[in-house]
């Protein structure tokens, strides 16, 4: 041992830390030395005598370790309150073991299973203890691993594991789902007609309900993709583009990319078959695009709330484009009828297809400003309802599926409370659409990217947890949903909309909060209090409220150093932004929408669901 001084054990940590670095993290972590391989088979009363023979142990002389792998998990019981010992039991080929273990903590994330579905590689050694007199053999264990076995994951239990260890990063596949996206269009009864309208090789302008827009997105992506040609999907907002973006990876995974202000990549190139971009990022680098042979403009109505575009200049940008691409497609989902004439007037496509599938079998349960949102969903799941629960972060679906775990353990051991979001593997979404369809789940958390929910309860009742942002993530959820009846239920309030608008504040900031940055940085770089560095300017504005989360401060650095704030030591030029130009249109929408979700009657509300020709933003 030694002393230290306590002003000393920062400088000590550091240099340990430093001098640790240097090996490989694999060194510290504590190995258990086993003895033996057994199955349970193997277990019986003479090798338990074995045991006792080369007793008495202790330090010098420990007691023999096995390990067993593969065992199934038929029970178990939690720690009690203040008790740390957990008992299950464990088979394997027809044989049961009684297992037990006084690392409590470790068994916490497993009541949300059912333990049919769980499977251990488990470590401990064997040990006799009396019942009544009567002798039983069982395992103490020392460590286990944990395995997934469900019935919609098979082998691979990666979806449930993410709830488990808090995980949303879940890799994306390369592979292309062709069977999927076919199975898509087929079962959403894609009509011959609009895909005939689809195949013809001249621009056309498509006014559709949600439901039809991606059908004809996956159509469009699938179509380019097979012919080995290349397609730039556009929009004028990260928001919308985004949305889509998450929704069309759940069938084309690698196969996409995704360009803005904040992710250049032009250095790497553009390599991929179907690149999505912001309409400010596609103006500034437009000859990174000439090899492309289609474009699809997404919501074209909001191409109306680009200041700059104005009408002569939006024909001039389309004469520009159609001596770029082979083919332009406009797909839209939100329009008035006027708005639909005035793109028919800009756009001058030569072909107009309006495919409007309205749901006609829809309720809607005005609760907005709902005080205590999770006690109404479970006061619905006791009464036996079907619950989508919309949500706008992947994050928030674990949250509140973890949440109705708790509160319903049975239902969430039998898959009938599942989670379903775009950081899921494919082919994970893949099994879940399946159980969905064969009615095994009651409760489905979602983000609003979710395109496919094919529940096949004649109603079912679709709950808005969080505010959307924008109309796509209003209406996409409505129209994802298979039943011929859908109940919406309105929980959110002021508050999250207030909430939205601050997000996207830091996300898009404007010229005032840029200025107050900028301010502060200069101060905090020249102070020598502060040595300067980004994390330490992000935990002070952080603190003092100014960002909404410190690794917003990228966003804000981007933009001083797009307009060579540090380099000139003043600040202007703000238009000369990209990042600054795209947030003009998404903070205005966002803006505008919330004022919507906020003031809007309940009839008006239903007529914008029930008919999203009827918005106006």
């Amino acid at each position: 041992g030694f002393t230290i001084r306590e002003e000393s054990i920062p400088e000590f940590r550091r240099r340990m830390n430093k001098i640790l670095s240097k090996y490989p993290s694999e060194i510290f972590k504590p190995k258990i030395l086993i003895d033996a391989e057994l199955s349970l088979k193997d277990l019986n009363e003479d090798l338990l005598n074995i045991i006792e023979i080369l007793g008495p142990y202790g330090q010098n002389n420990p007691e023999p370790i096995f390990v067993f792998r593969d065992l199934n998990m038929e029970h178990f019981k939690l720690p009690q309150s203040n008790s740390d010992f957990v008992k299950m039991i464990v088979s394997q080929d027809g044989r049961k073991m009684e297992v037990v273990s006084f690392n409590g903590f470790r068994f916490e994330d497993m009541k949300f299973f059912k333990p049919q579905l769980l499977k251990i590689d488990l470590v401990g050694s064997i040990r006799k203890r009396f019942d009544h007199g009567i002798p039983i053999m069982n395992i103490q264990m020392i460590d286990m691993k944990l395995k997934v076995e469900s019935p919609f994951l098979n082998e691979d239990g990666r979806f449930v594991a993410q709830i488990l260890r808090k995980e949303h990063n879940v890799s994306n596949s390369s592979e292309i789902y062709l069977d999927d996206v076919r199975d898509f269009m087929r079962d959403n009864l894609f009509k011959n007609e609009l895909m005939k309208k689809l195949e013809e090789p001249s621009d056309v302008l498509m006014l559709v309900d949600p439901r039809t827009k991606y059908l004809i997105l996956c159509d469009e992506v699938l179509r380019n993709i097979e012919s080995e040609k290349r397609l730039l999907i556009l929009s004028s907002t990260n928001l919308e583009l985004y949305h889509v973006y998450n929704t069309l990876k759940r069938f084309f995974g690698g196969f996409m990319d995704y360009r803005n202000s904040m992710n250049n990549g032009l250095k790497k190139g553009l390599n991929s078959p179907v690149v999505f971009s912001t309409l400010p990022y596609f103006s500034r680098y437009s000859n990174s695009f000439s090899n492309f042979d289609s474009l699809i403009l997404v919501e074209p109505f909001y191409y109306n709330y680009e200041s700059h575009f104005t009408f002569e200049r939006m024909k001039e940008f389309l004469e520009w484009l159609e001596g770029v691409f082979e083919r332009i497609l406009f797909v839209g989902s939100v329009f008035t009828d006027k708005r639909a004439l005035e793109l028919e007037r800009i756009f001058d496509p030569r072909y107009v297809v309006k495919e409007i599938n309205r749901r006609k079998e829809i309720g809607l349960i005005d609760l907005r400003n709902t005080r205590n949102k999770m006690e109404y969903i479970e006061n619905l799941i006791r009464e036996n309802e079907t619950l989508v629960i919309v949500v706008t972060s992947p994050q928030k679906t674990i949250e509140i599926a973890k949440k109705l775990g708790k509160k319903f353990p049975d239902l969430f051991k039998v898959g009938g409370i599942v989670l379903y979001n775009e950081y899921l593997d494919p082919s994970h979404m893949k099994r879940i659409e399946n159980m969905l369809k064969k009615n095994r789940v009651k409760v489905v958390v979602m983000t609003p990217n979710v395109v496919n929910v094919p529940l096949q309860d004649s109603e079912v009742n679709v709950i808005y947890y969080d505010a959307p942002r924008f109309p796509d993530e209003l209406l996409t959820p409505v129209y994802a949903v298979s039943s011929k009846m859908v109940v919406i239920h309105l929980l959110f309030g002021e508050d999250d909309v207030g909430a939205n608008m601050e997000l996207i504040n830091s996300l898009f900031p404007d010229r005032s909060r840029i200025l107050q940055v900028w301010g502060m940085v200069r101060n905090l770089r020249q102070s020598g209090e502060h040595r300067g560095g980004e994390n330490e300017i992000a935990e002070v504005l952080f603190k003092r409220g100014i960002i909404y989360r410190k690794s917003h401060l990228k966003i804000f650095m981007n933009i001083l150093k797009d307009v060579g704030a540090f380099e000139k030591g003043y600040l202007n030029g703000l238009e000369n932004s990209l990042r600054y130009e795209e947030g003009v249109l998404e903070r205005h929408l966002v803006r505008r929408f919330g004022n919507l979700l906020v003031e809007s009657n309940t009839k008006e509300f239903f007529k914008f669901i029930s008919d999203p020709s009827c918005v106006t933003l």
